[in-house]
């Protein structure tokens, strides 16, 4: 069995174009140096992705999909801290993912071409589920609607994130912590009774 084979080539090409993509974007990736660092034959692309932009698309297909988190348990905490809990575990999760935050500005700044196609049921249930329990049990006003909440949470997180390294005082992983506990307490007290 030749070494190719015995390797997991594809994985490896992600891996390589997935740090391509994440600094330069989908035009300015060089295919060159994705299998120069993947260390595989530029024809390999081709026969496990097609194209350039399949390529691309793969890598951002894996880094897009929902990370799987924990469901929470109805009896450990008060209903709205169940659901603060469930997404600070997601964005931990999708920010845990080094290369996330840079596919994401690409993407953004093309149009999101590129990107899969989503809805709002592909967030995981166990944040939208914890969300329904935090209204039902009254944490949450009654008018807001899960999609907002969601997305001002998701939104102010990553860009905190990305802007937190402006400011050397933020950059520290304890600095960046307290940011986001107080990014969620800023904004669920918004959507709080």
């Amino acid at each position: 069995m030749s070494s190719e084979r015995k390797r997991d080539v594809r994985q490896e090409l992600l891996d390589a174009a997935t740090e391509e993509f994440a600094r330069y974007g989908l035009d300015g990736a060089r295919m060159h140096l994705i299998v120069e660092r993947a260390g595989i034959n530029e024809r390999m692309i081709y026969h496990h992705f097609g194209s350039k932009v399949a390529l691309y698309e793969a890598v951002l297909a894996h880094h897009f999909t929902a990370p799987d988190l924990p469901t929470p348990s109805a009896d450990t905490d008060a209903p709205g801290e169940r659901f603060i809990s469930m997404l600070t575990l997601l964005v931990q999760a999708l920010l845990a993912r080094p290369q996330f935050l840079n596919l994401i500005l690409h993407e953004a700044m093309s149009g999101w071409k590129h990107v899969p196609k989503a809805s709002l049921v592909d967030i995981p249930s166990s944040v939208r589920s914890a969300f329904e329990a935090a209204r039902r049990g009254g944490a949450i006003r009654k008018d807001c609607r899960f999609e907002v909440v969601y997305l001002a949470a998701m939104g102010a997180l990553v860009t905190g994130r990305l802007l937190a390294g402006r400011f050397s005082d933020l950059r520290s992983e304890k600095a960046r912590e307290a940011l986001t506990h107080d990014m969620l307490d800023l904004i669920l007290r918004g959507a709080m009774p």
